[in-house]
């Protein structure tokens, strides 16, 4: 007895429940190519535009809120291929039934095939849980939205972090486990609430853009955007000589122009001619043996050395980000992400933070975590609470000390730091 699942996600049923005649075919009607949306999938959009973090928010609001969906109809399965971000500028995963209707229509046979060998595979059962790789392929979504606009935002407002931290915590949730797709969903539903709109519409400028059309009701005719009317053509006779007018008019100007630049720079050599020859004699002095600059005198803080490379042995990259405006002295989280090379046996994960005073080059360590990755985990991801010391310029990494060692890069606190210089003594 073979099963076949319903294709309305309820309970599956047998051959022997519902017979049919062996020569009975359904008839699927494929609505036109005209009646269908003009829109842009994911994948397109983020490799010809950059986005912004509010538009990465609503993007992942709208992936997870479609895979919630799918899952409460009995569906399963994501991948960035069907994701598809409409005219309206929501994004909308692809009608999986719709498609296999279509490719009924093109080859019957090959569909009745491919039913055979998933009913072969759903009694051996070979067909995988639809729970956690679905969940891992949204932590891989929202990550990679995460990354595509922490590109085009390289110095966000606090809006912007917020927004990003959202992503974050919501990768965090469906790396997690036990985590689920309703608590993902419902995360990033909830930051997505304040901006949503706007970026929503800017999504959809973006796909109009891509079409070559214009987002929004056009002015016009209707139906059709109005032409410009093309100049009219000058007389076959007043050509050469208009022609002739213009590039005089244009000399003249350009005459008037350097004559008066010319003056200028003659009253001004003038008058001014012995500071002008003093600024170049400072110029050519500068960088000679008398005079000396020091990094200490600029204010300048010192650059930070890690202090173990970027990638070793099992651990491939380890990637360290604040979850909002962090300040010397004060509380701040931050995001480890510790990426590792997948292996037959459970990995445990350890970390802690080293904290530089690049003014005066004193090291403090903080207690991080440990994490277990599962077999064949490729990744551990965690949320801490740091107690920063105070200071002027700080600099924190994250430092593995398991499976190996390895150290993220740099995070200046704050972003734009300097250091005092005290006066010196008098003589």
């Amino acid at each position: 007895m073979v099963l076949f699942g319903s294709r309305d996600g309820g309970a599956p049923t047998t051959t022997r429940d519902r017979p049919r005649p062996p020569q009975e075919r359904r008839e699927v009607v494929v609505p036109p190519h005209g009646e269908q949306p003009v829109g842009l999938g994911l994948p397109r959009l983020l490799e010809i535009a950059g986005i912004t973090p509010a538009q990465a928010l609503a993007l992942g609001a709208d992936v997870l809120a479609g895979l919630e969906s799918r899952h409460a109809a009995g569906g399963d399965g994501l991948s960035p291929k069907d994701v598809h971000v409409g005219p309206d500028g929501r994004a909308r995963l692809a009608d999986r039934s719709q498609m296999a209707d279509r490719a009924q229509v093109a080859d019957r046979a090959q569909v009745a095939d491919r039913a055979q060998v998933a009913g072969r595979a759903q009694m051996d059962g070979h067909l995988p849980g639809t729970e956690e790789p679905d969940l891992t392929a949204a932590a891989t979504l929202l990550d990679d939205l995460g990354g595509a606009a922490r590109r085009t935002a390289r110095h966000p407002d606090a809006r912007a972090v917020e927004r990003l931290a959202a992503l974050d915590a919501a990768v965090v949730e469906a790396t997690r486990p036990g985590g689920t797709i309703a608590a993902v969903a419902a995360g990033l539903r909830d930051a997505d609430a304040s901006g949503g709109t706007a970026a929503r519409a800017e999504l959809a400028r973006l796909v109009a853009a891509a079409h070559g059309r214009v987002a929004g009701p056009v002015p016009g005719a209707a139906g059709s955007a109005p032409r410009p009317s093309a100049p009219p053509a000058p007389a076959a006779g007043r050509a050469p000589r208009g022609l002739a007018r213009s590039v005089a008019a244009r000399t003249w100007k350009w005459a008037v122009s350097l004559l008066v630049l010319v003056t200028v720079i003659a009253i001004e050599f003038a008058f001014l001619r012995d500071q002008i020859a003093r600024d170049i004699a400072a110029l050519l002095d500068a960088g000679g043996p008398g005079s000396t600059t020091s990094d200490a005198s600029a204010g300048g803080p010192a650059p930070v050395v890690a202090p173990a490379p970027p990638t070793a042995g099992a651990v491939s990259a380890v990637d360290l980000r604040t979850m909002g405006p962090c300040a010397p002295g004060q509380a701040c989280e931050a995001r480890v992400q510790v990426r590792l090379r997948p292996g037959s046996e459970p990995q445990t994960v350890d970390w802690a933070f080293h904290v530089v005073d690049r003014c005066t080059g004193a090291v403090v360590v903080l207690p991080g975590g440990t994490v277990t990755v599962p077999p064949n985990g490729d990744r551990a991801d965690a949320i801490d609470a740091l107690a920063l010391p105070p200071g002027d310029a700080l600099a924190v990494l994250a430092l593995t000390g398991a499976p190996d060692t390895a150290a993220s890069a740099p995070v200046s606190v704050p972003a734009q730091g300097s250091c005092t210089v005290p006066a010196e003594p008098s003589r």
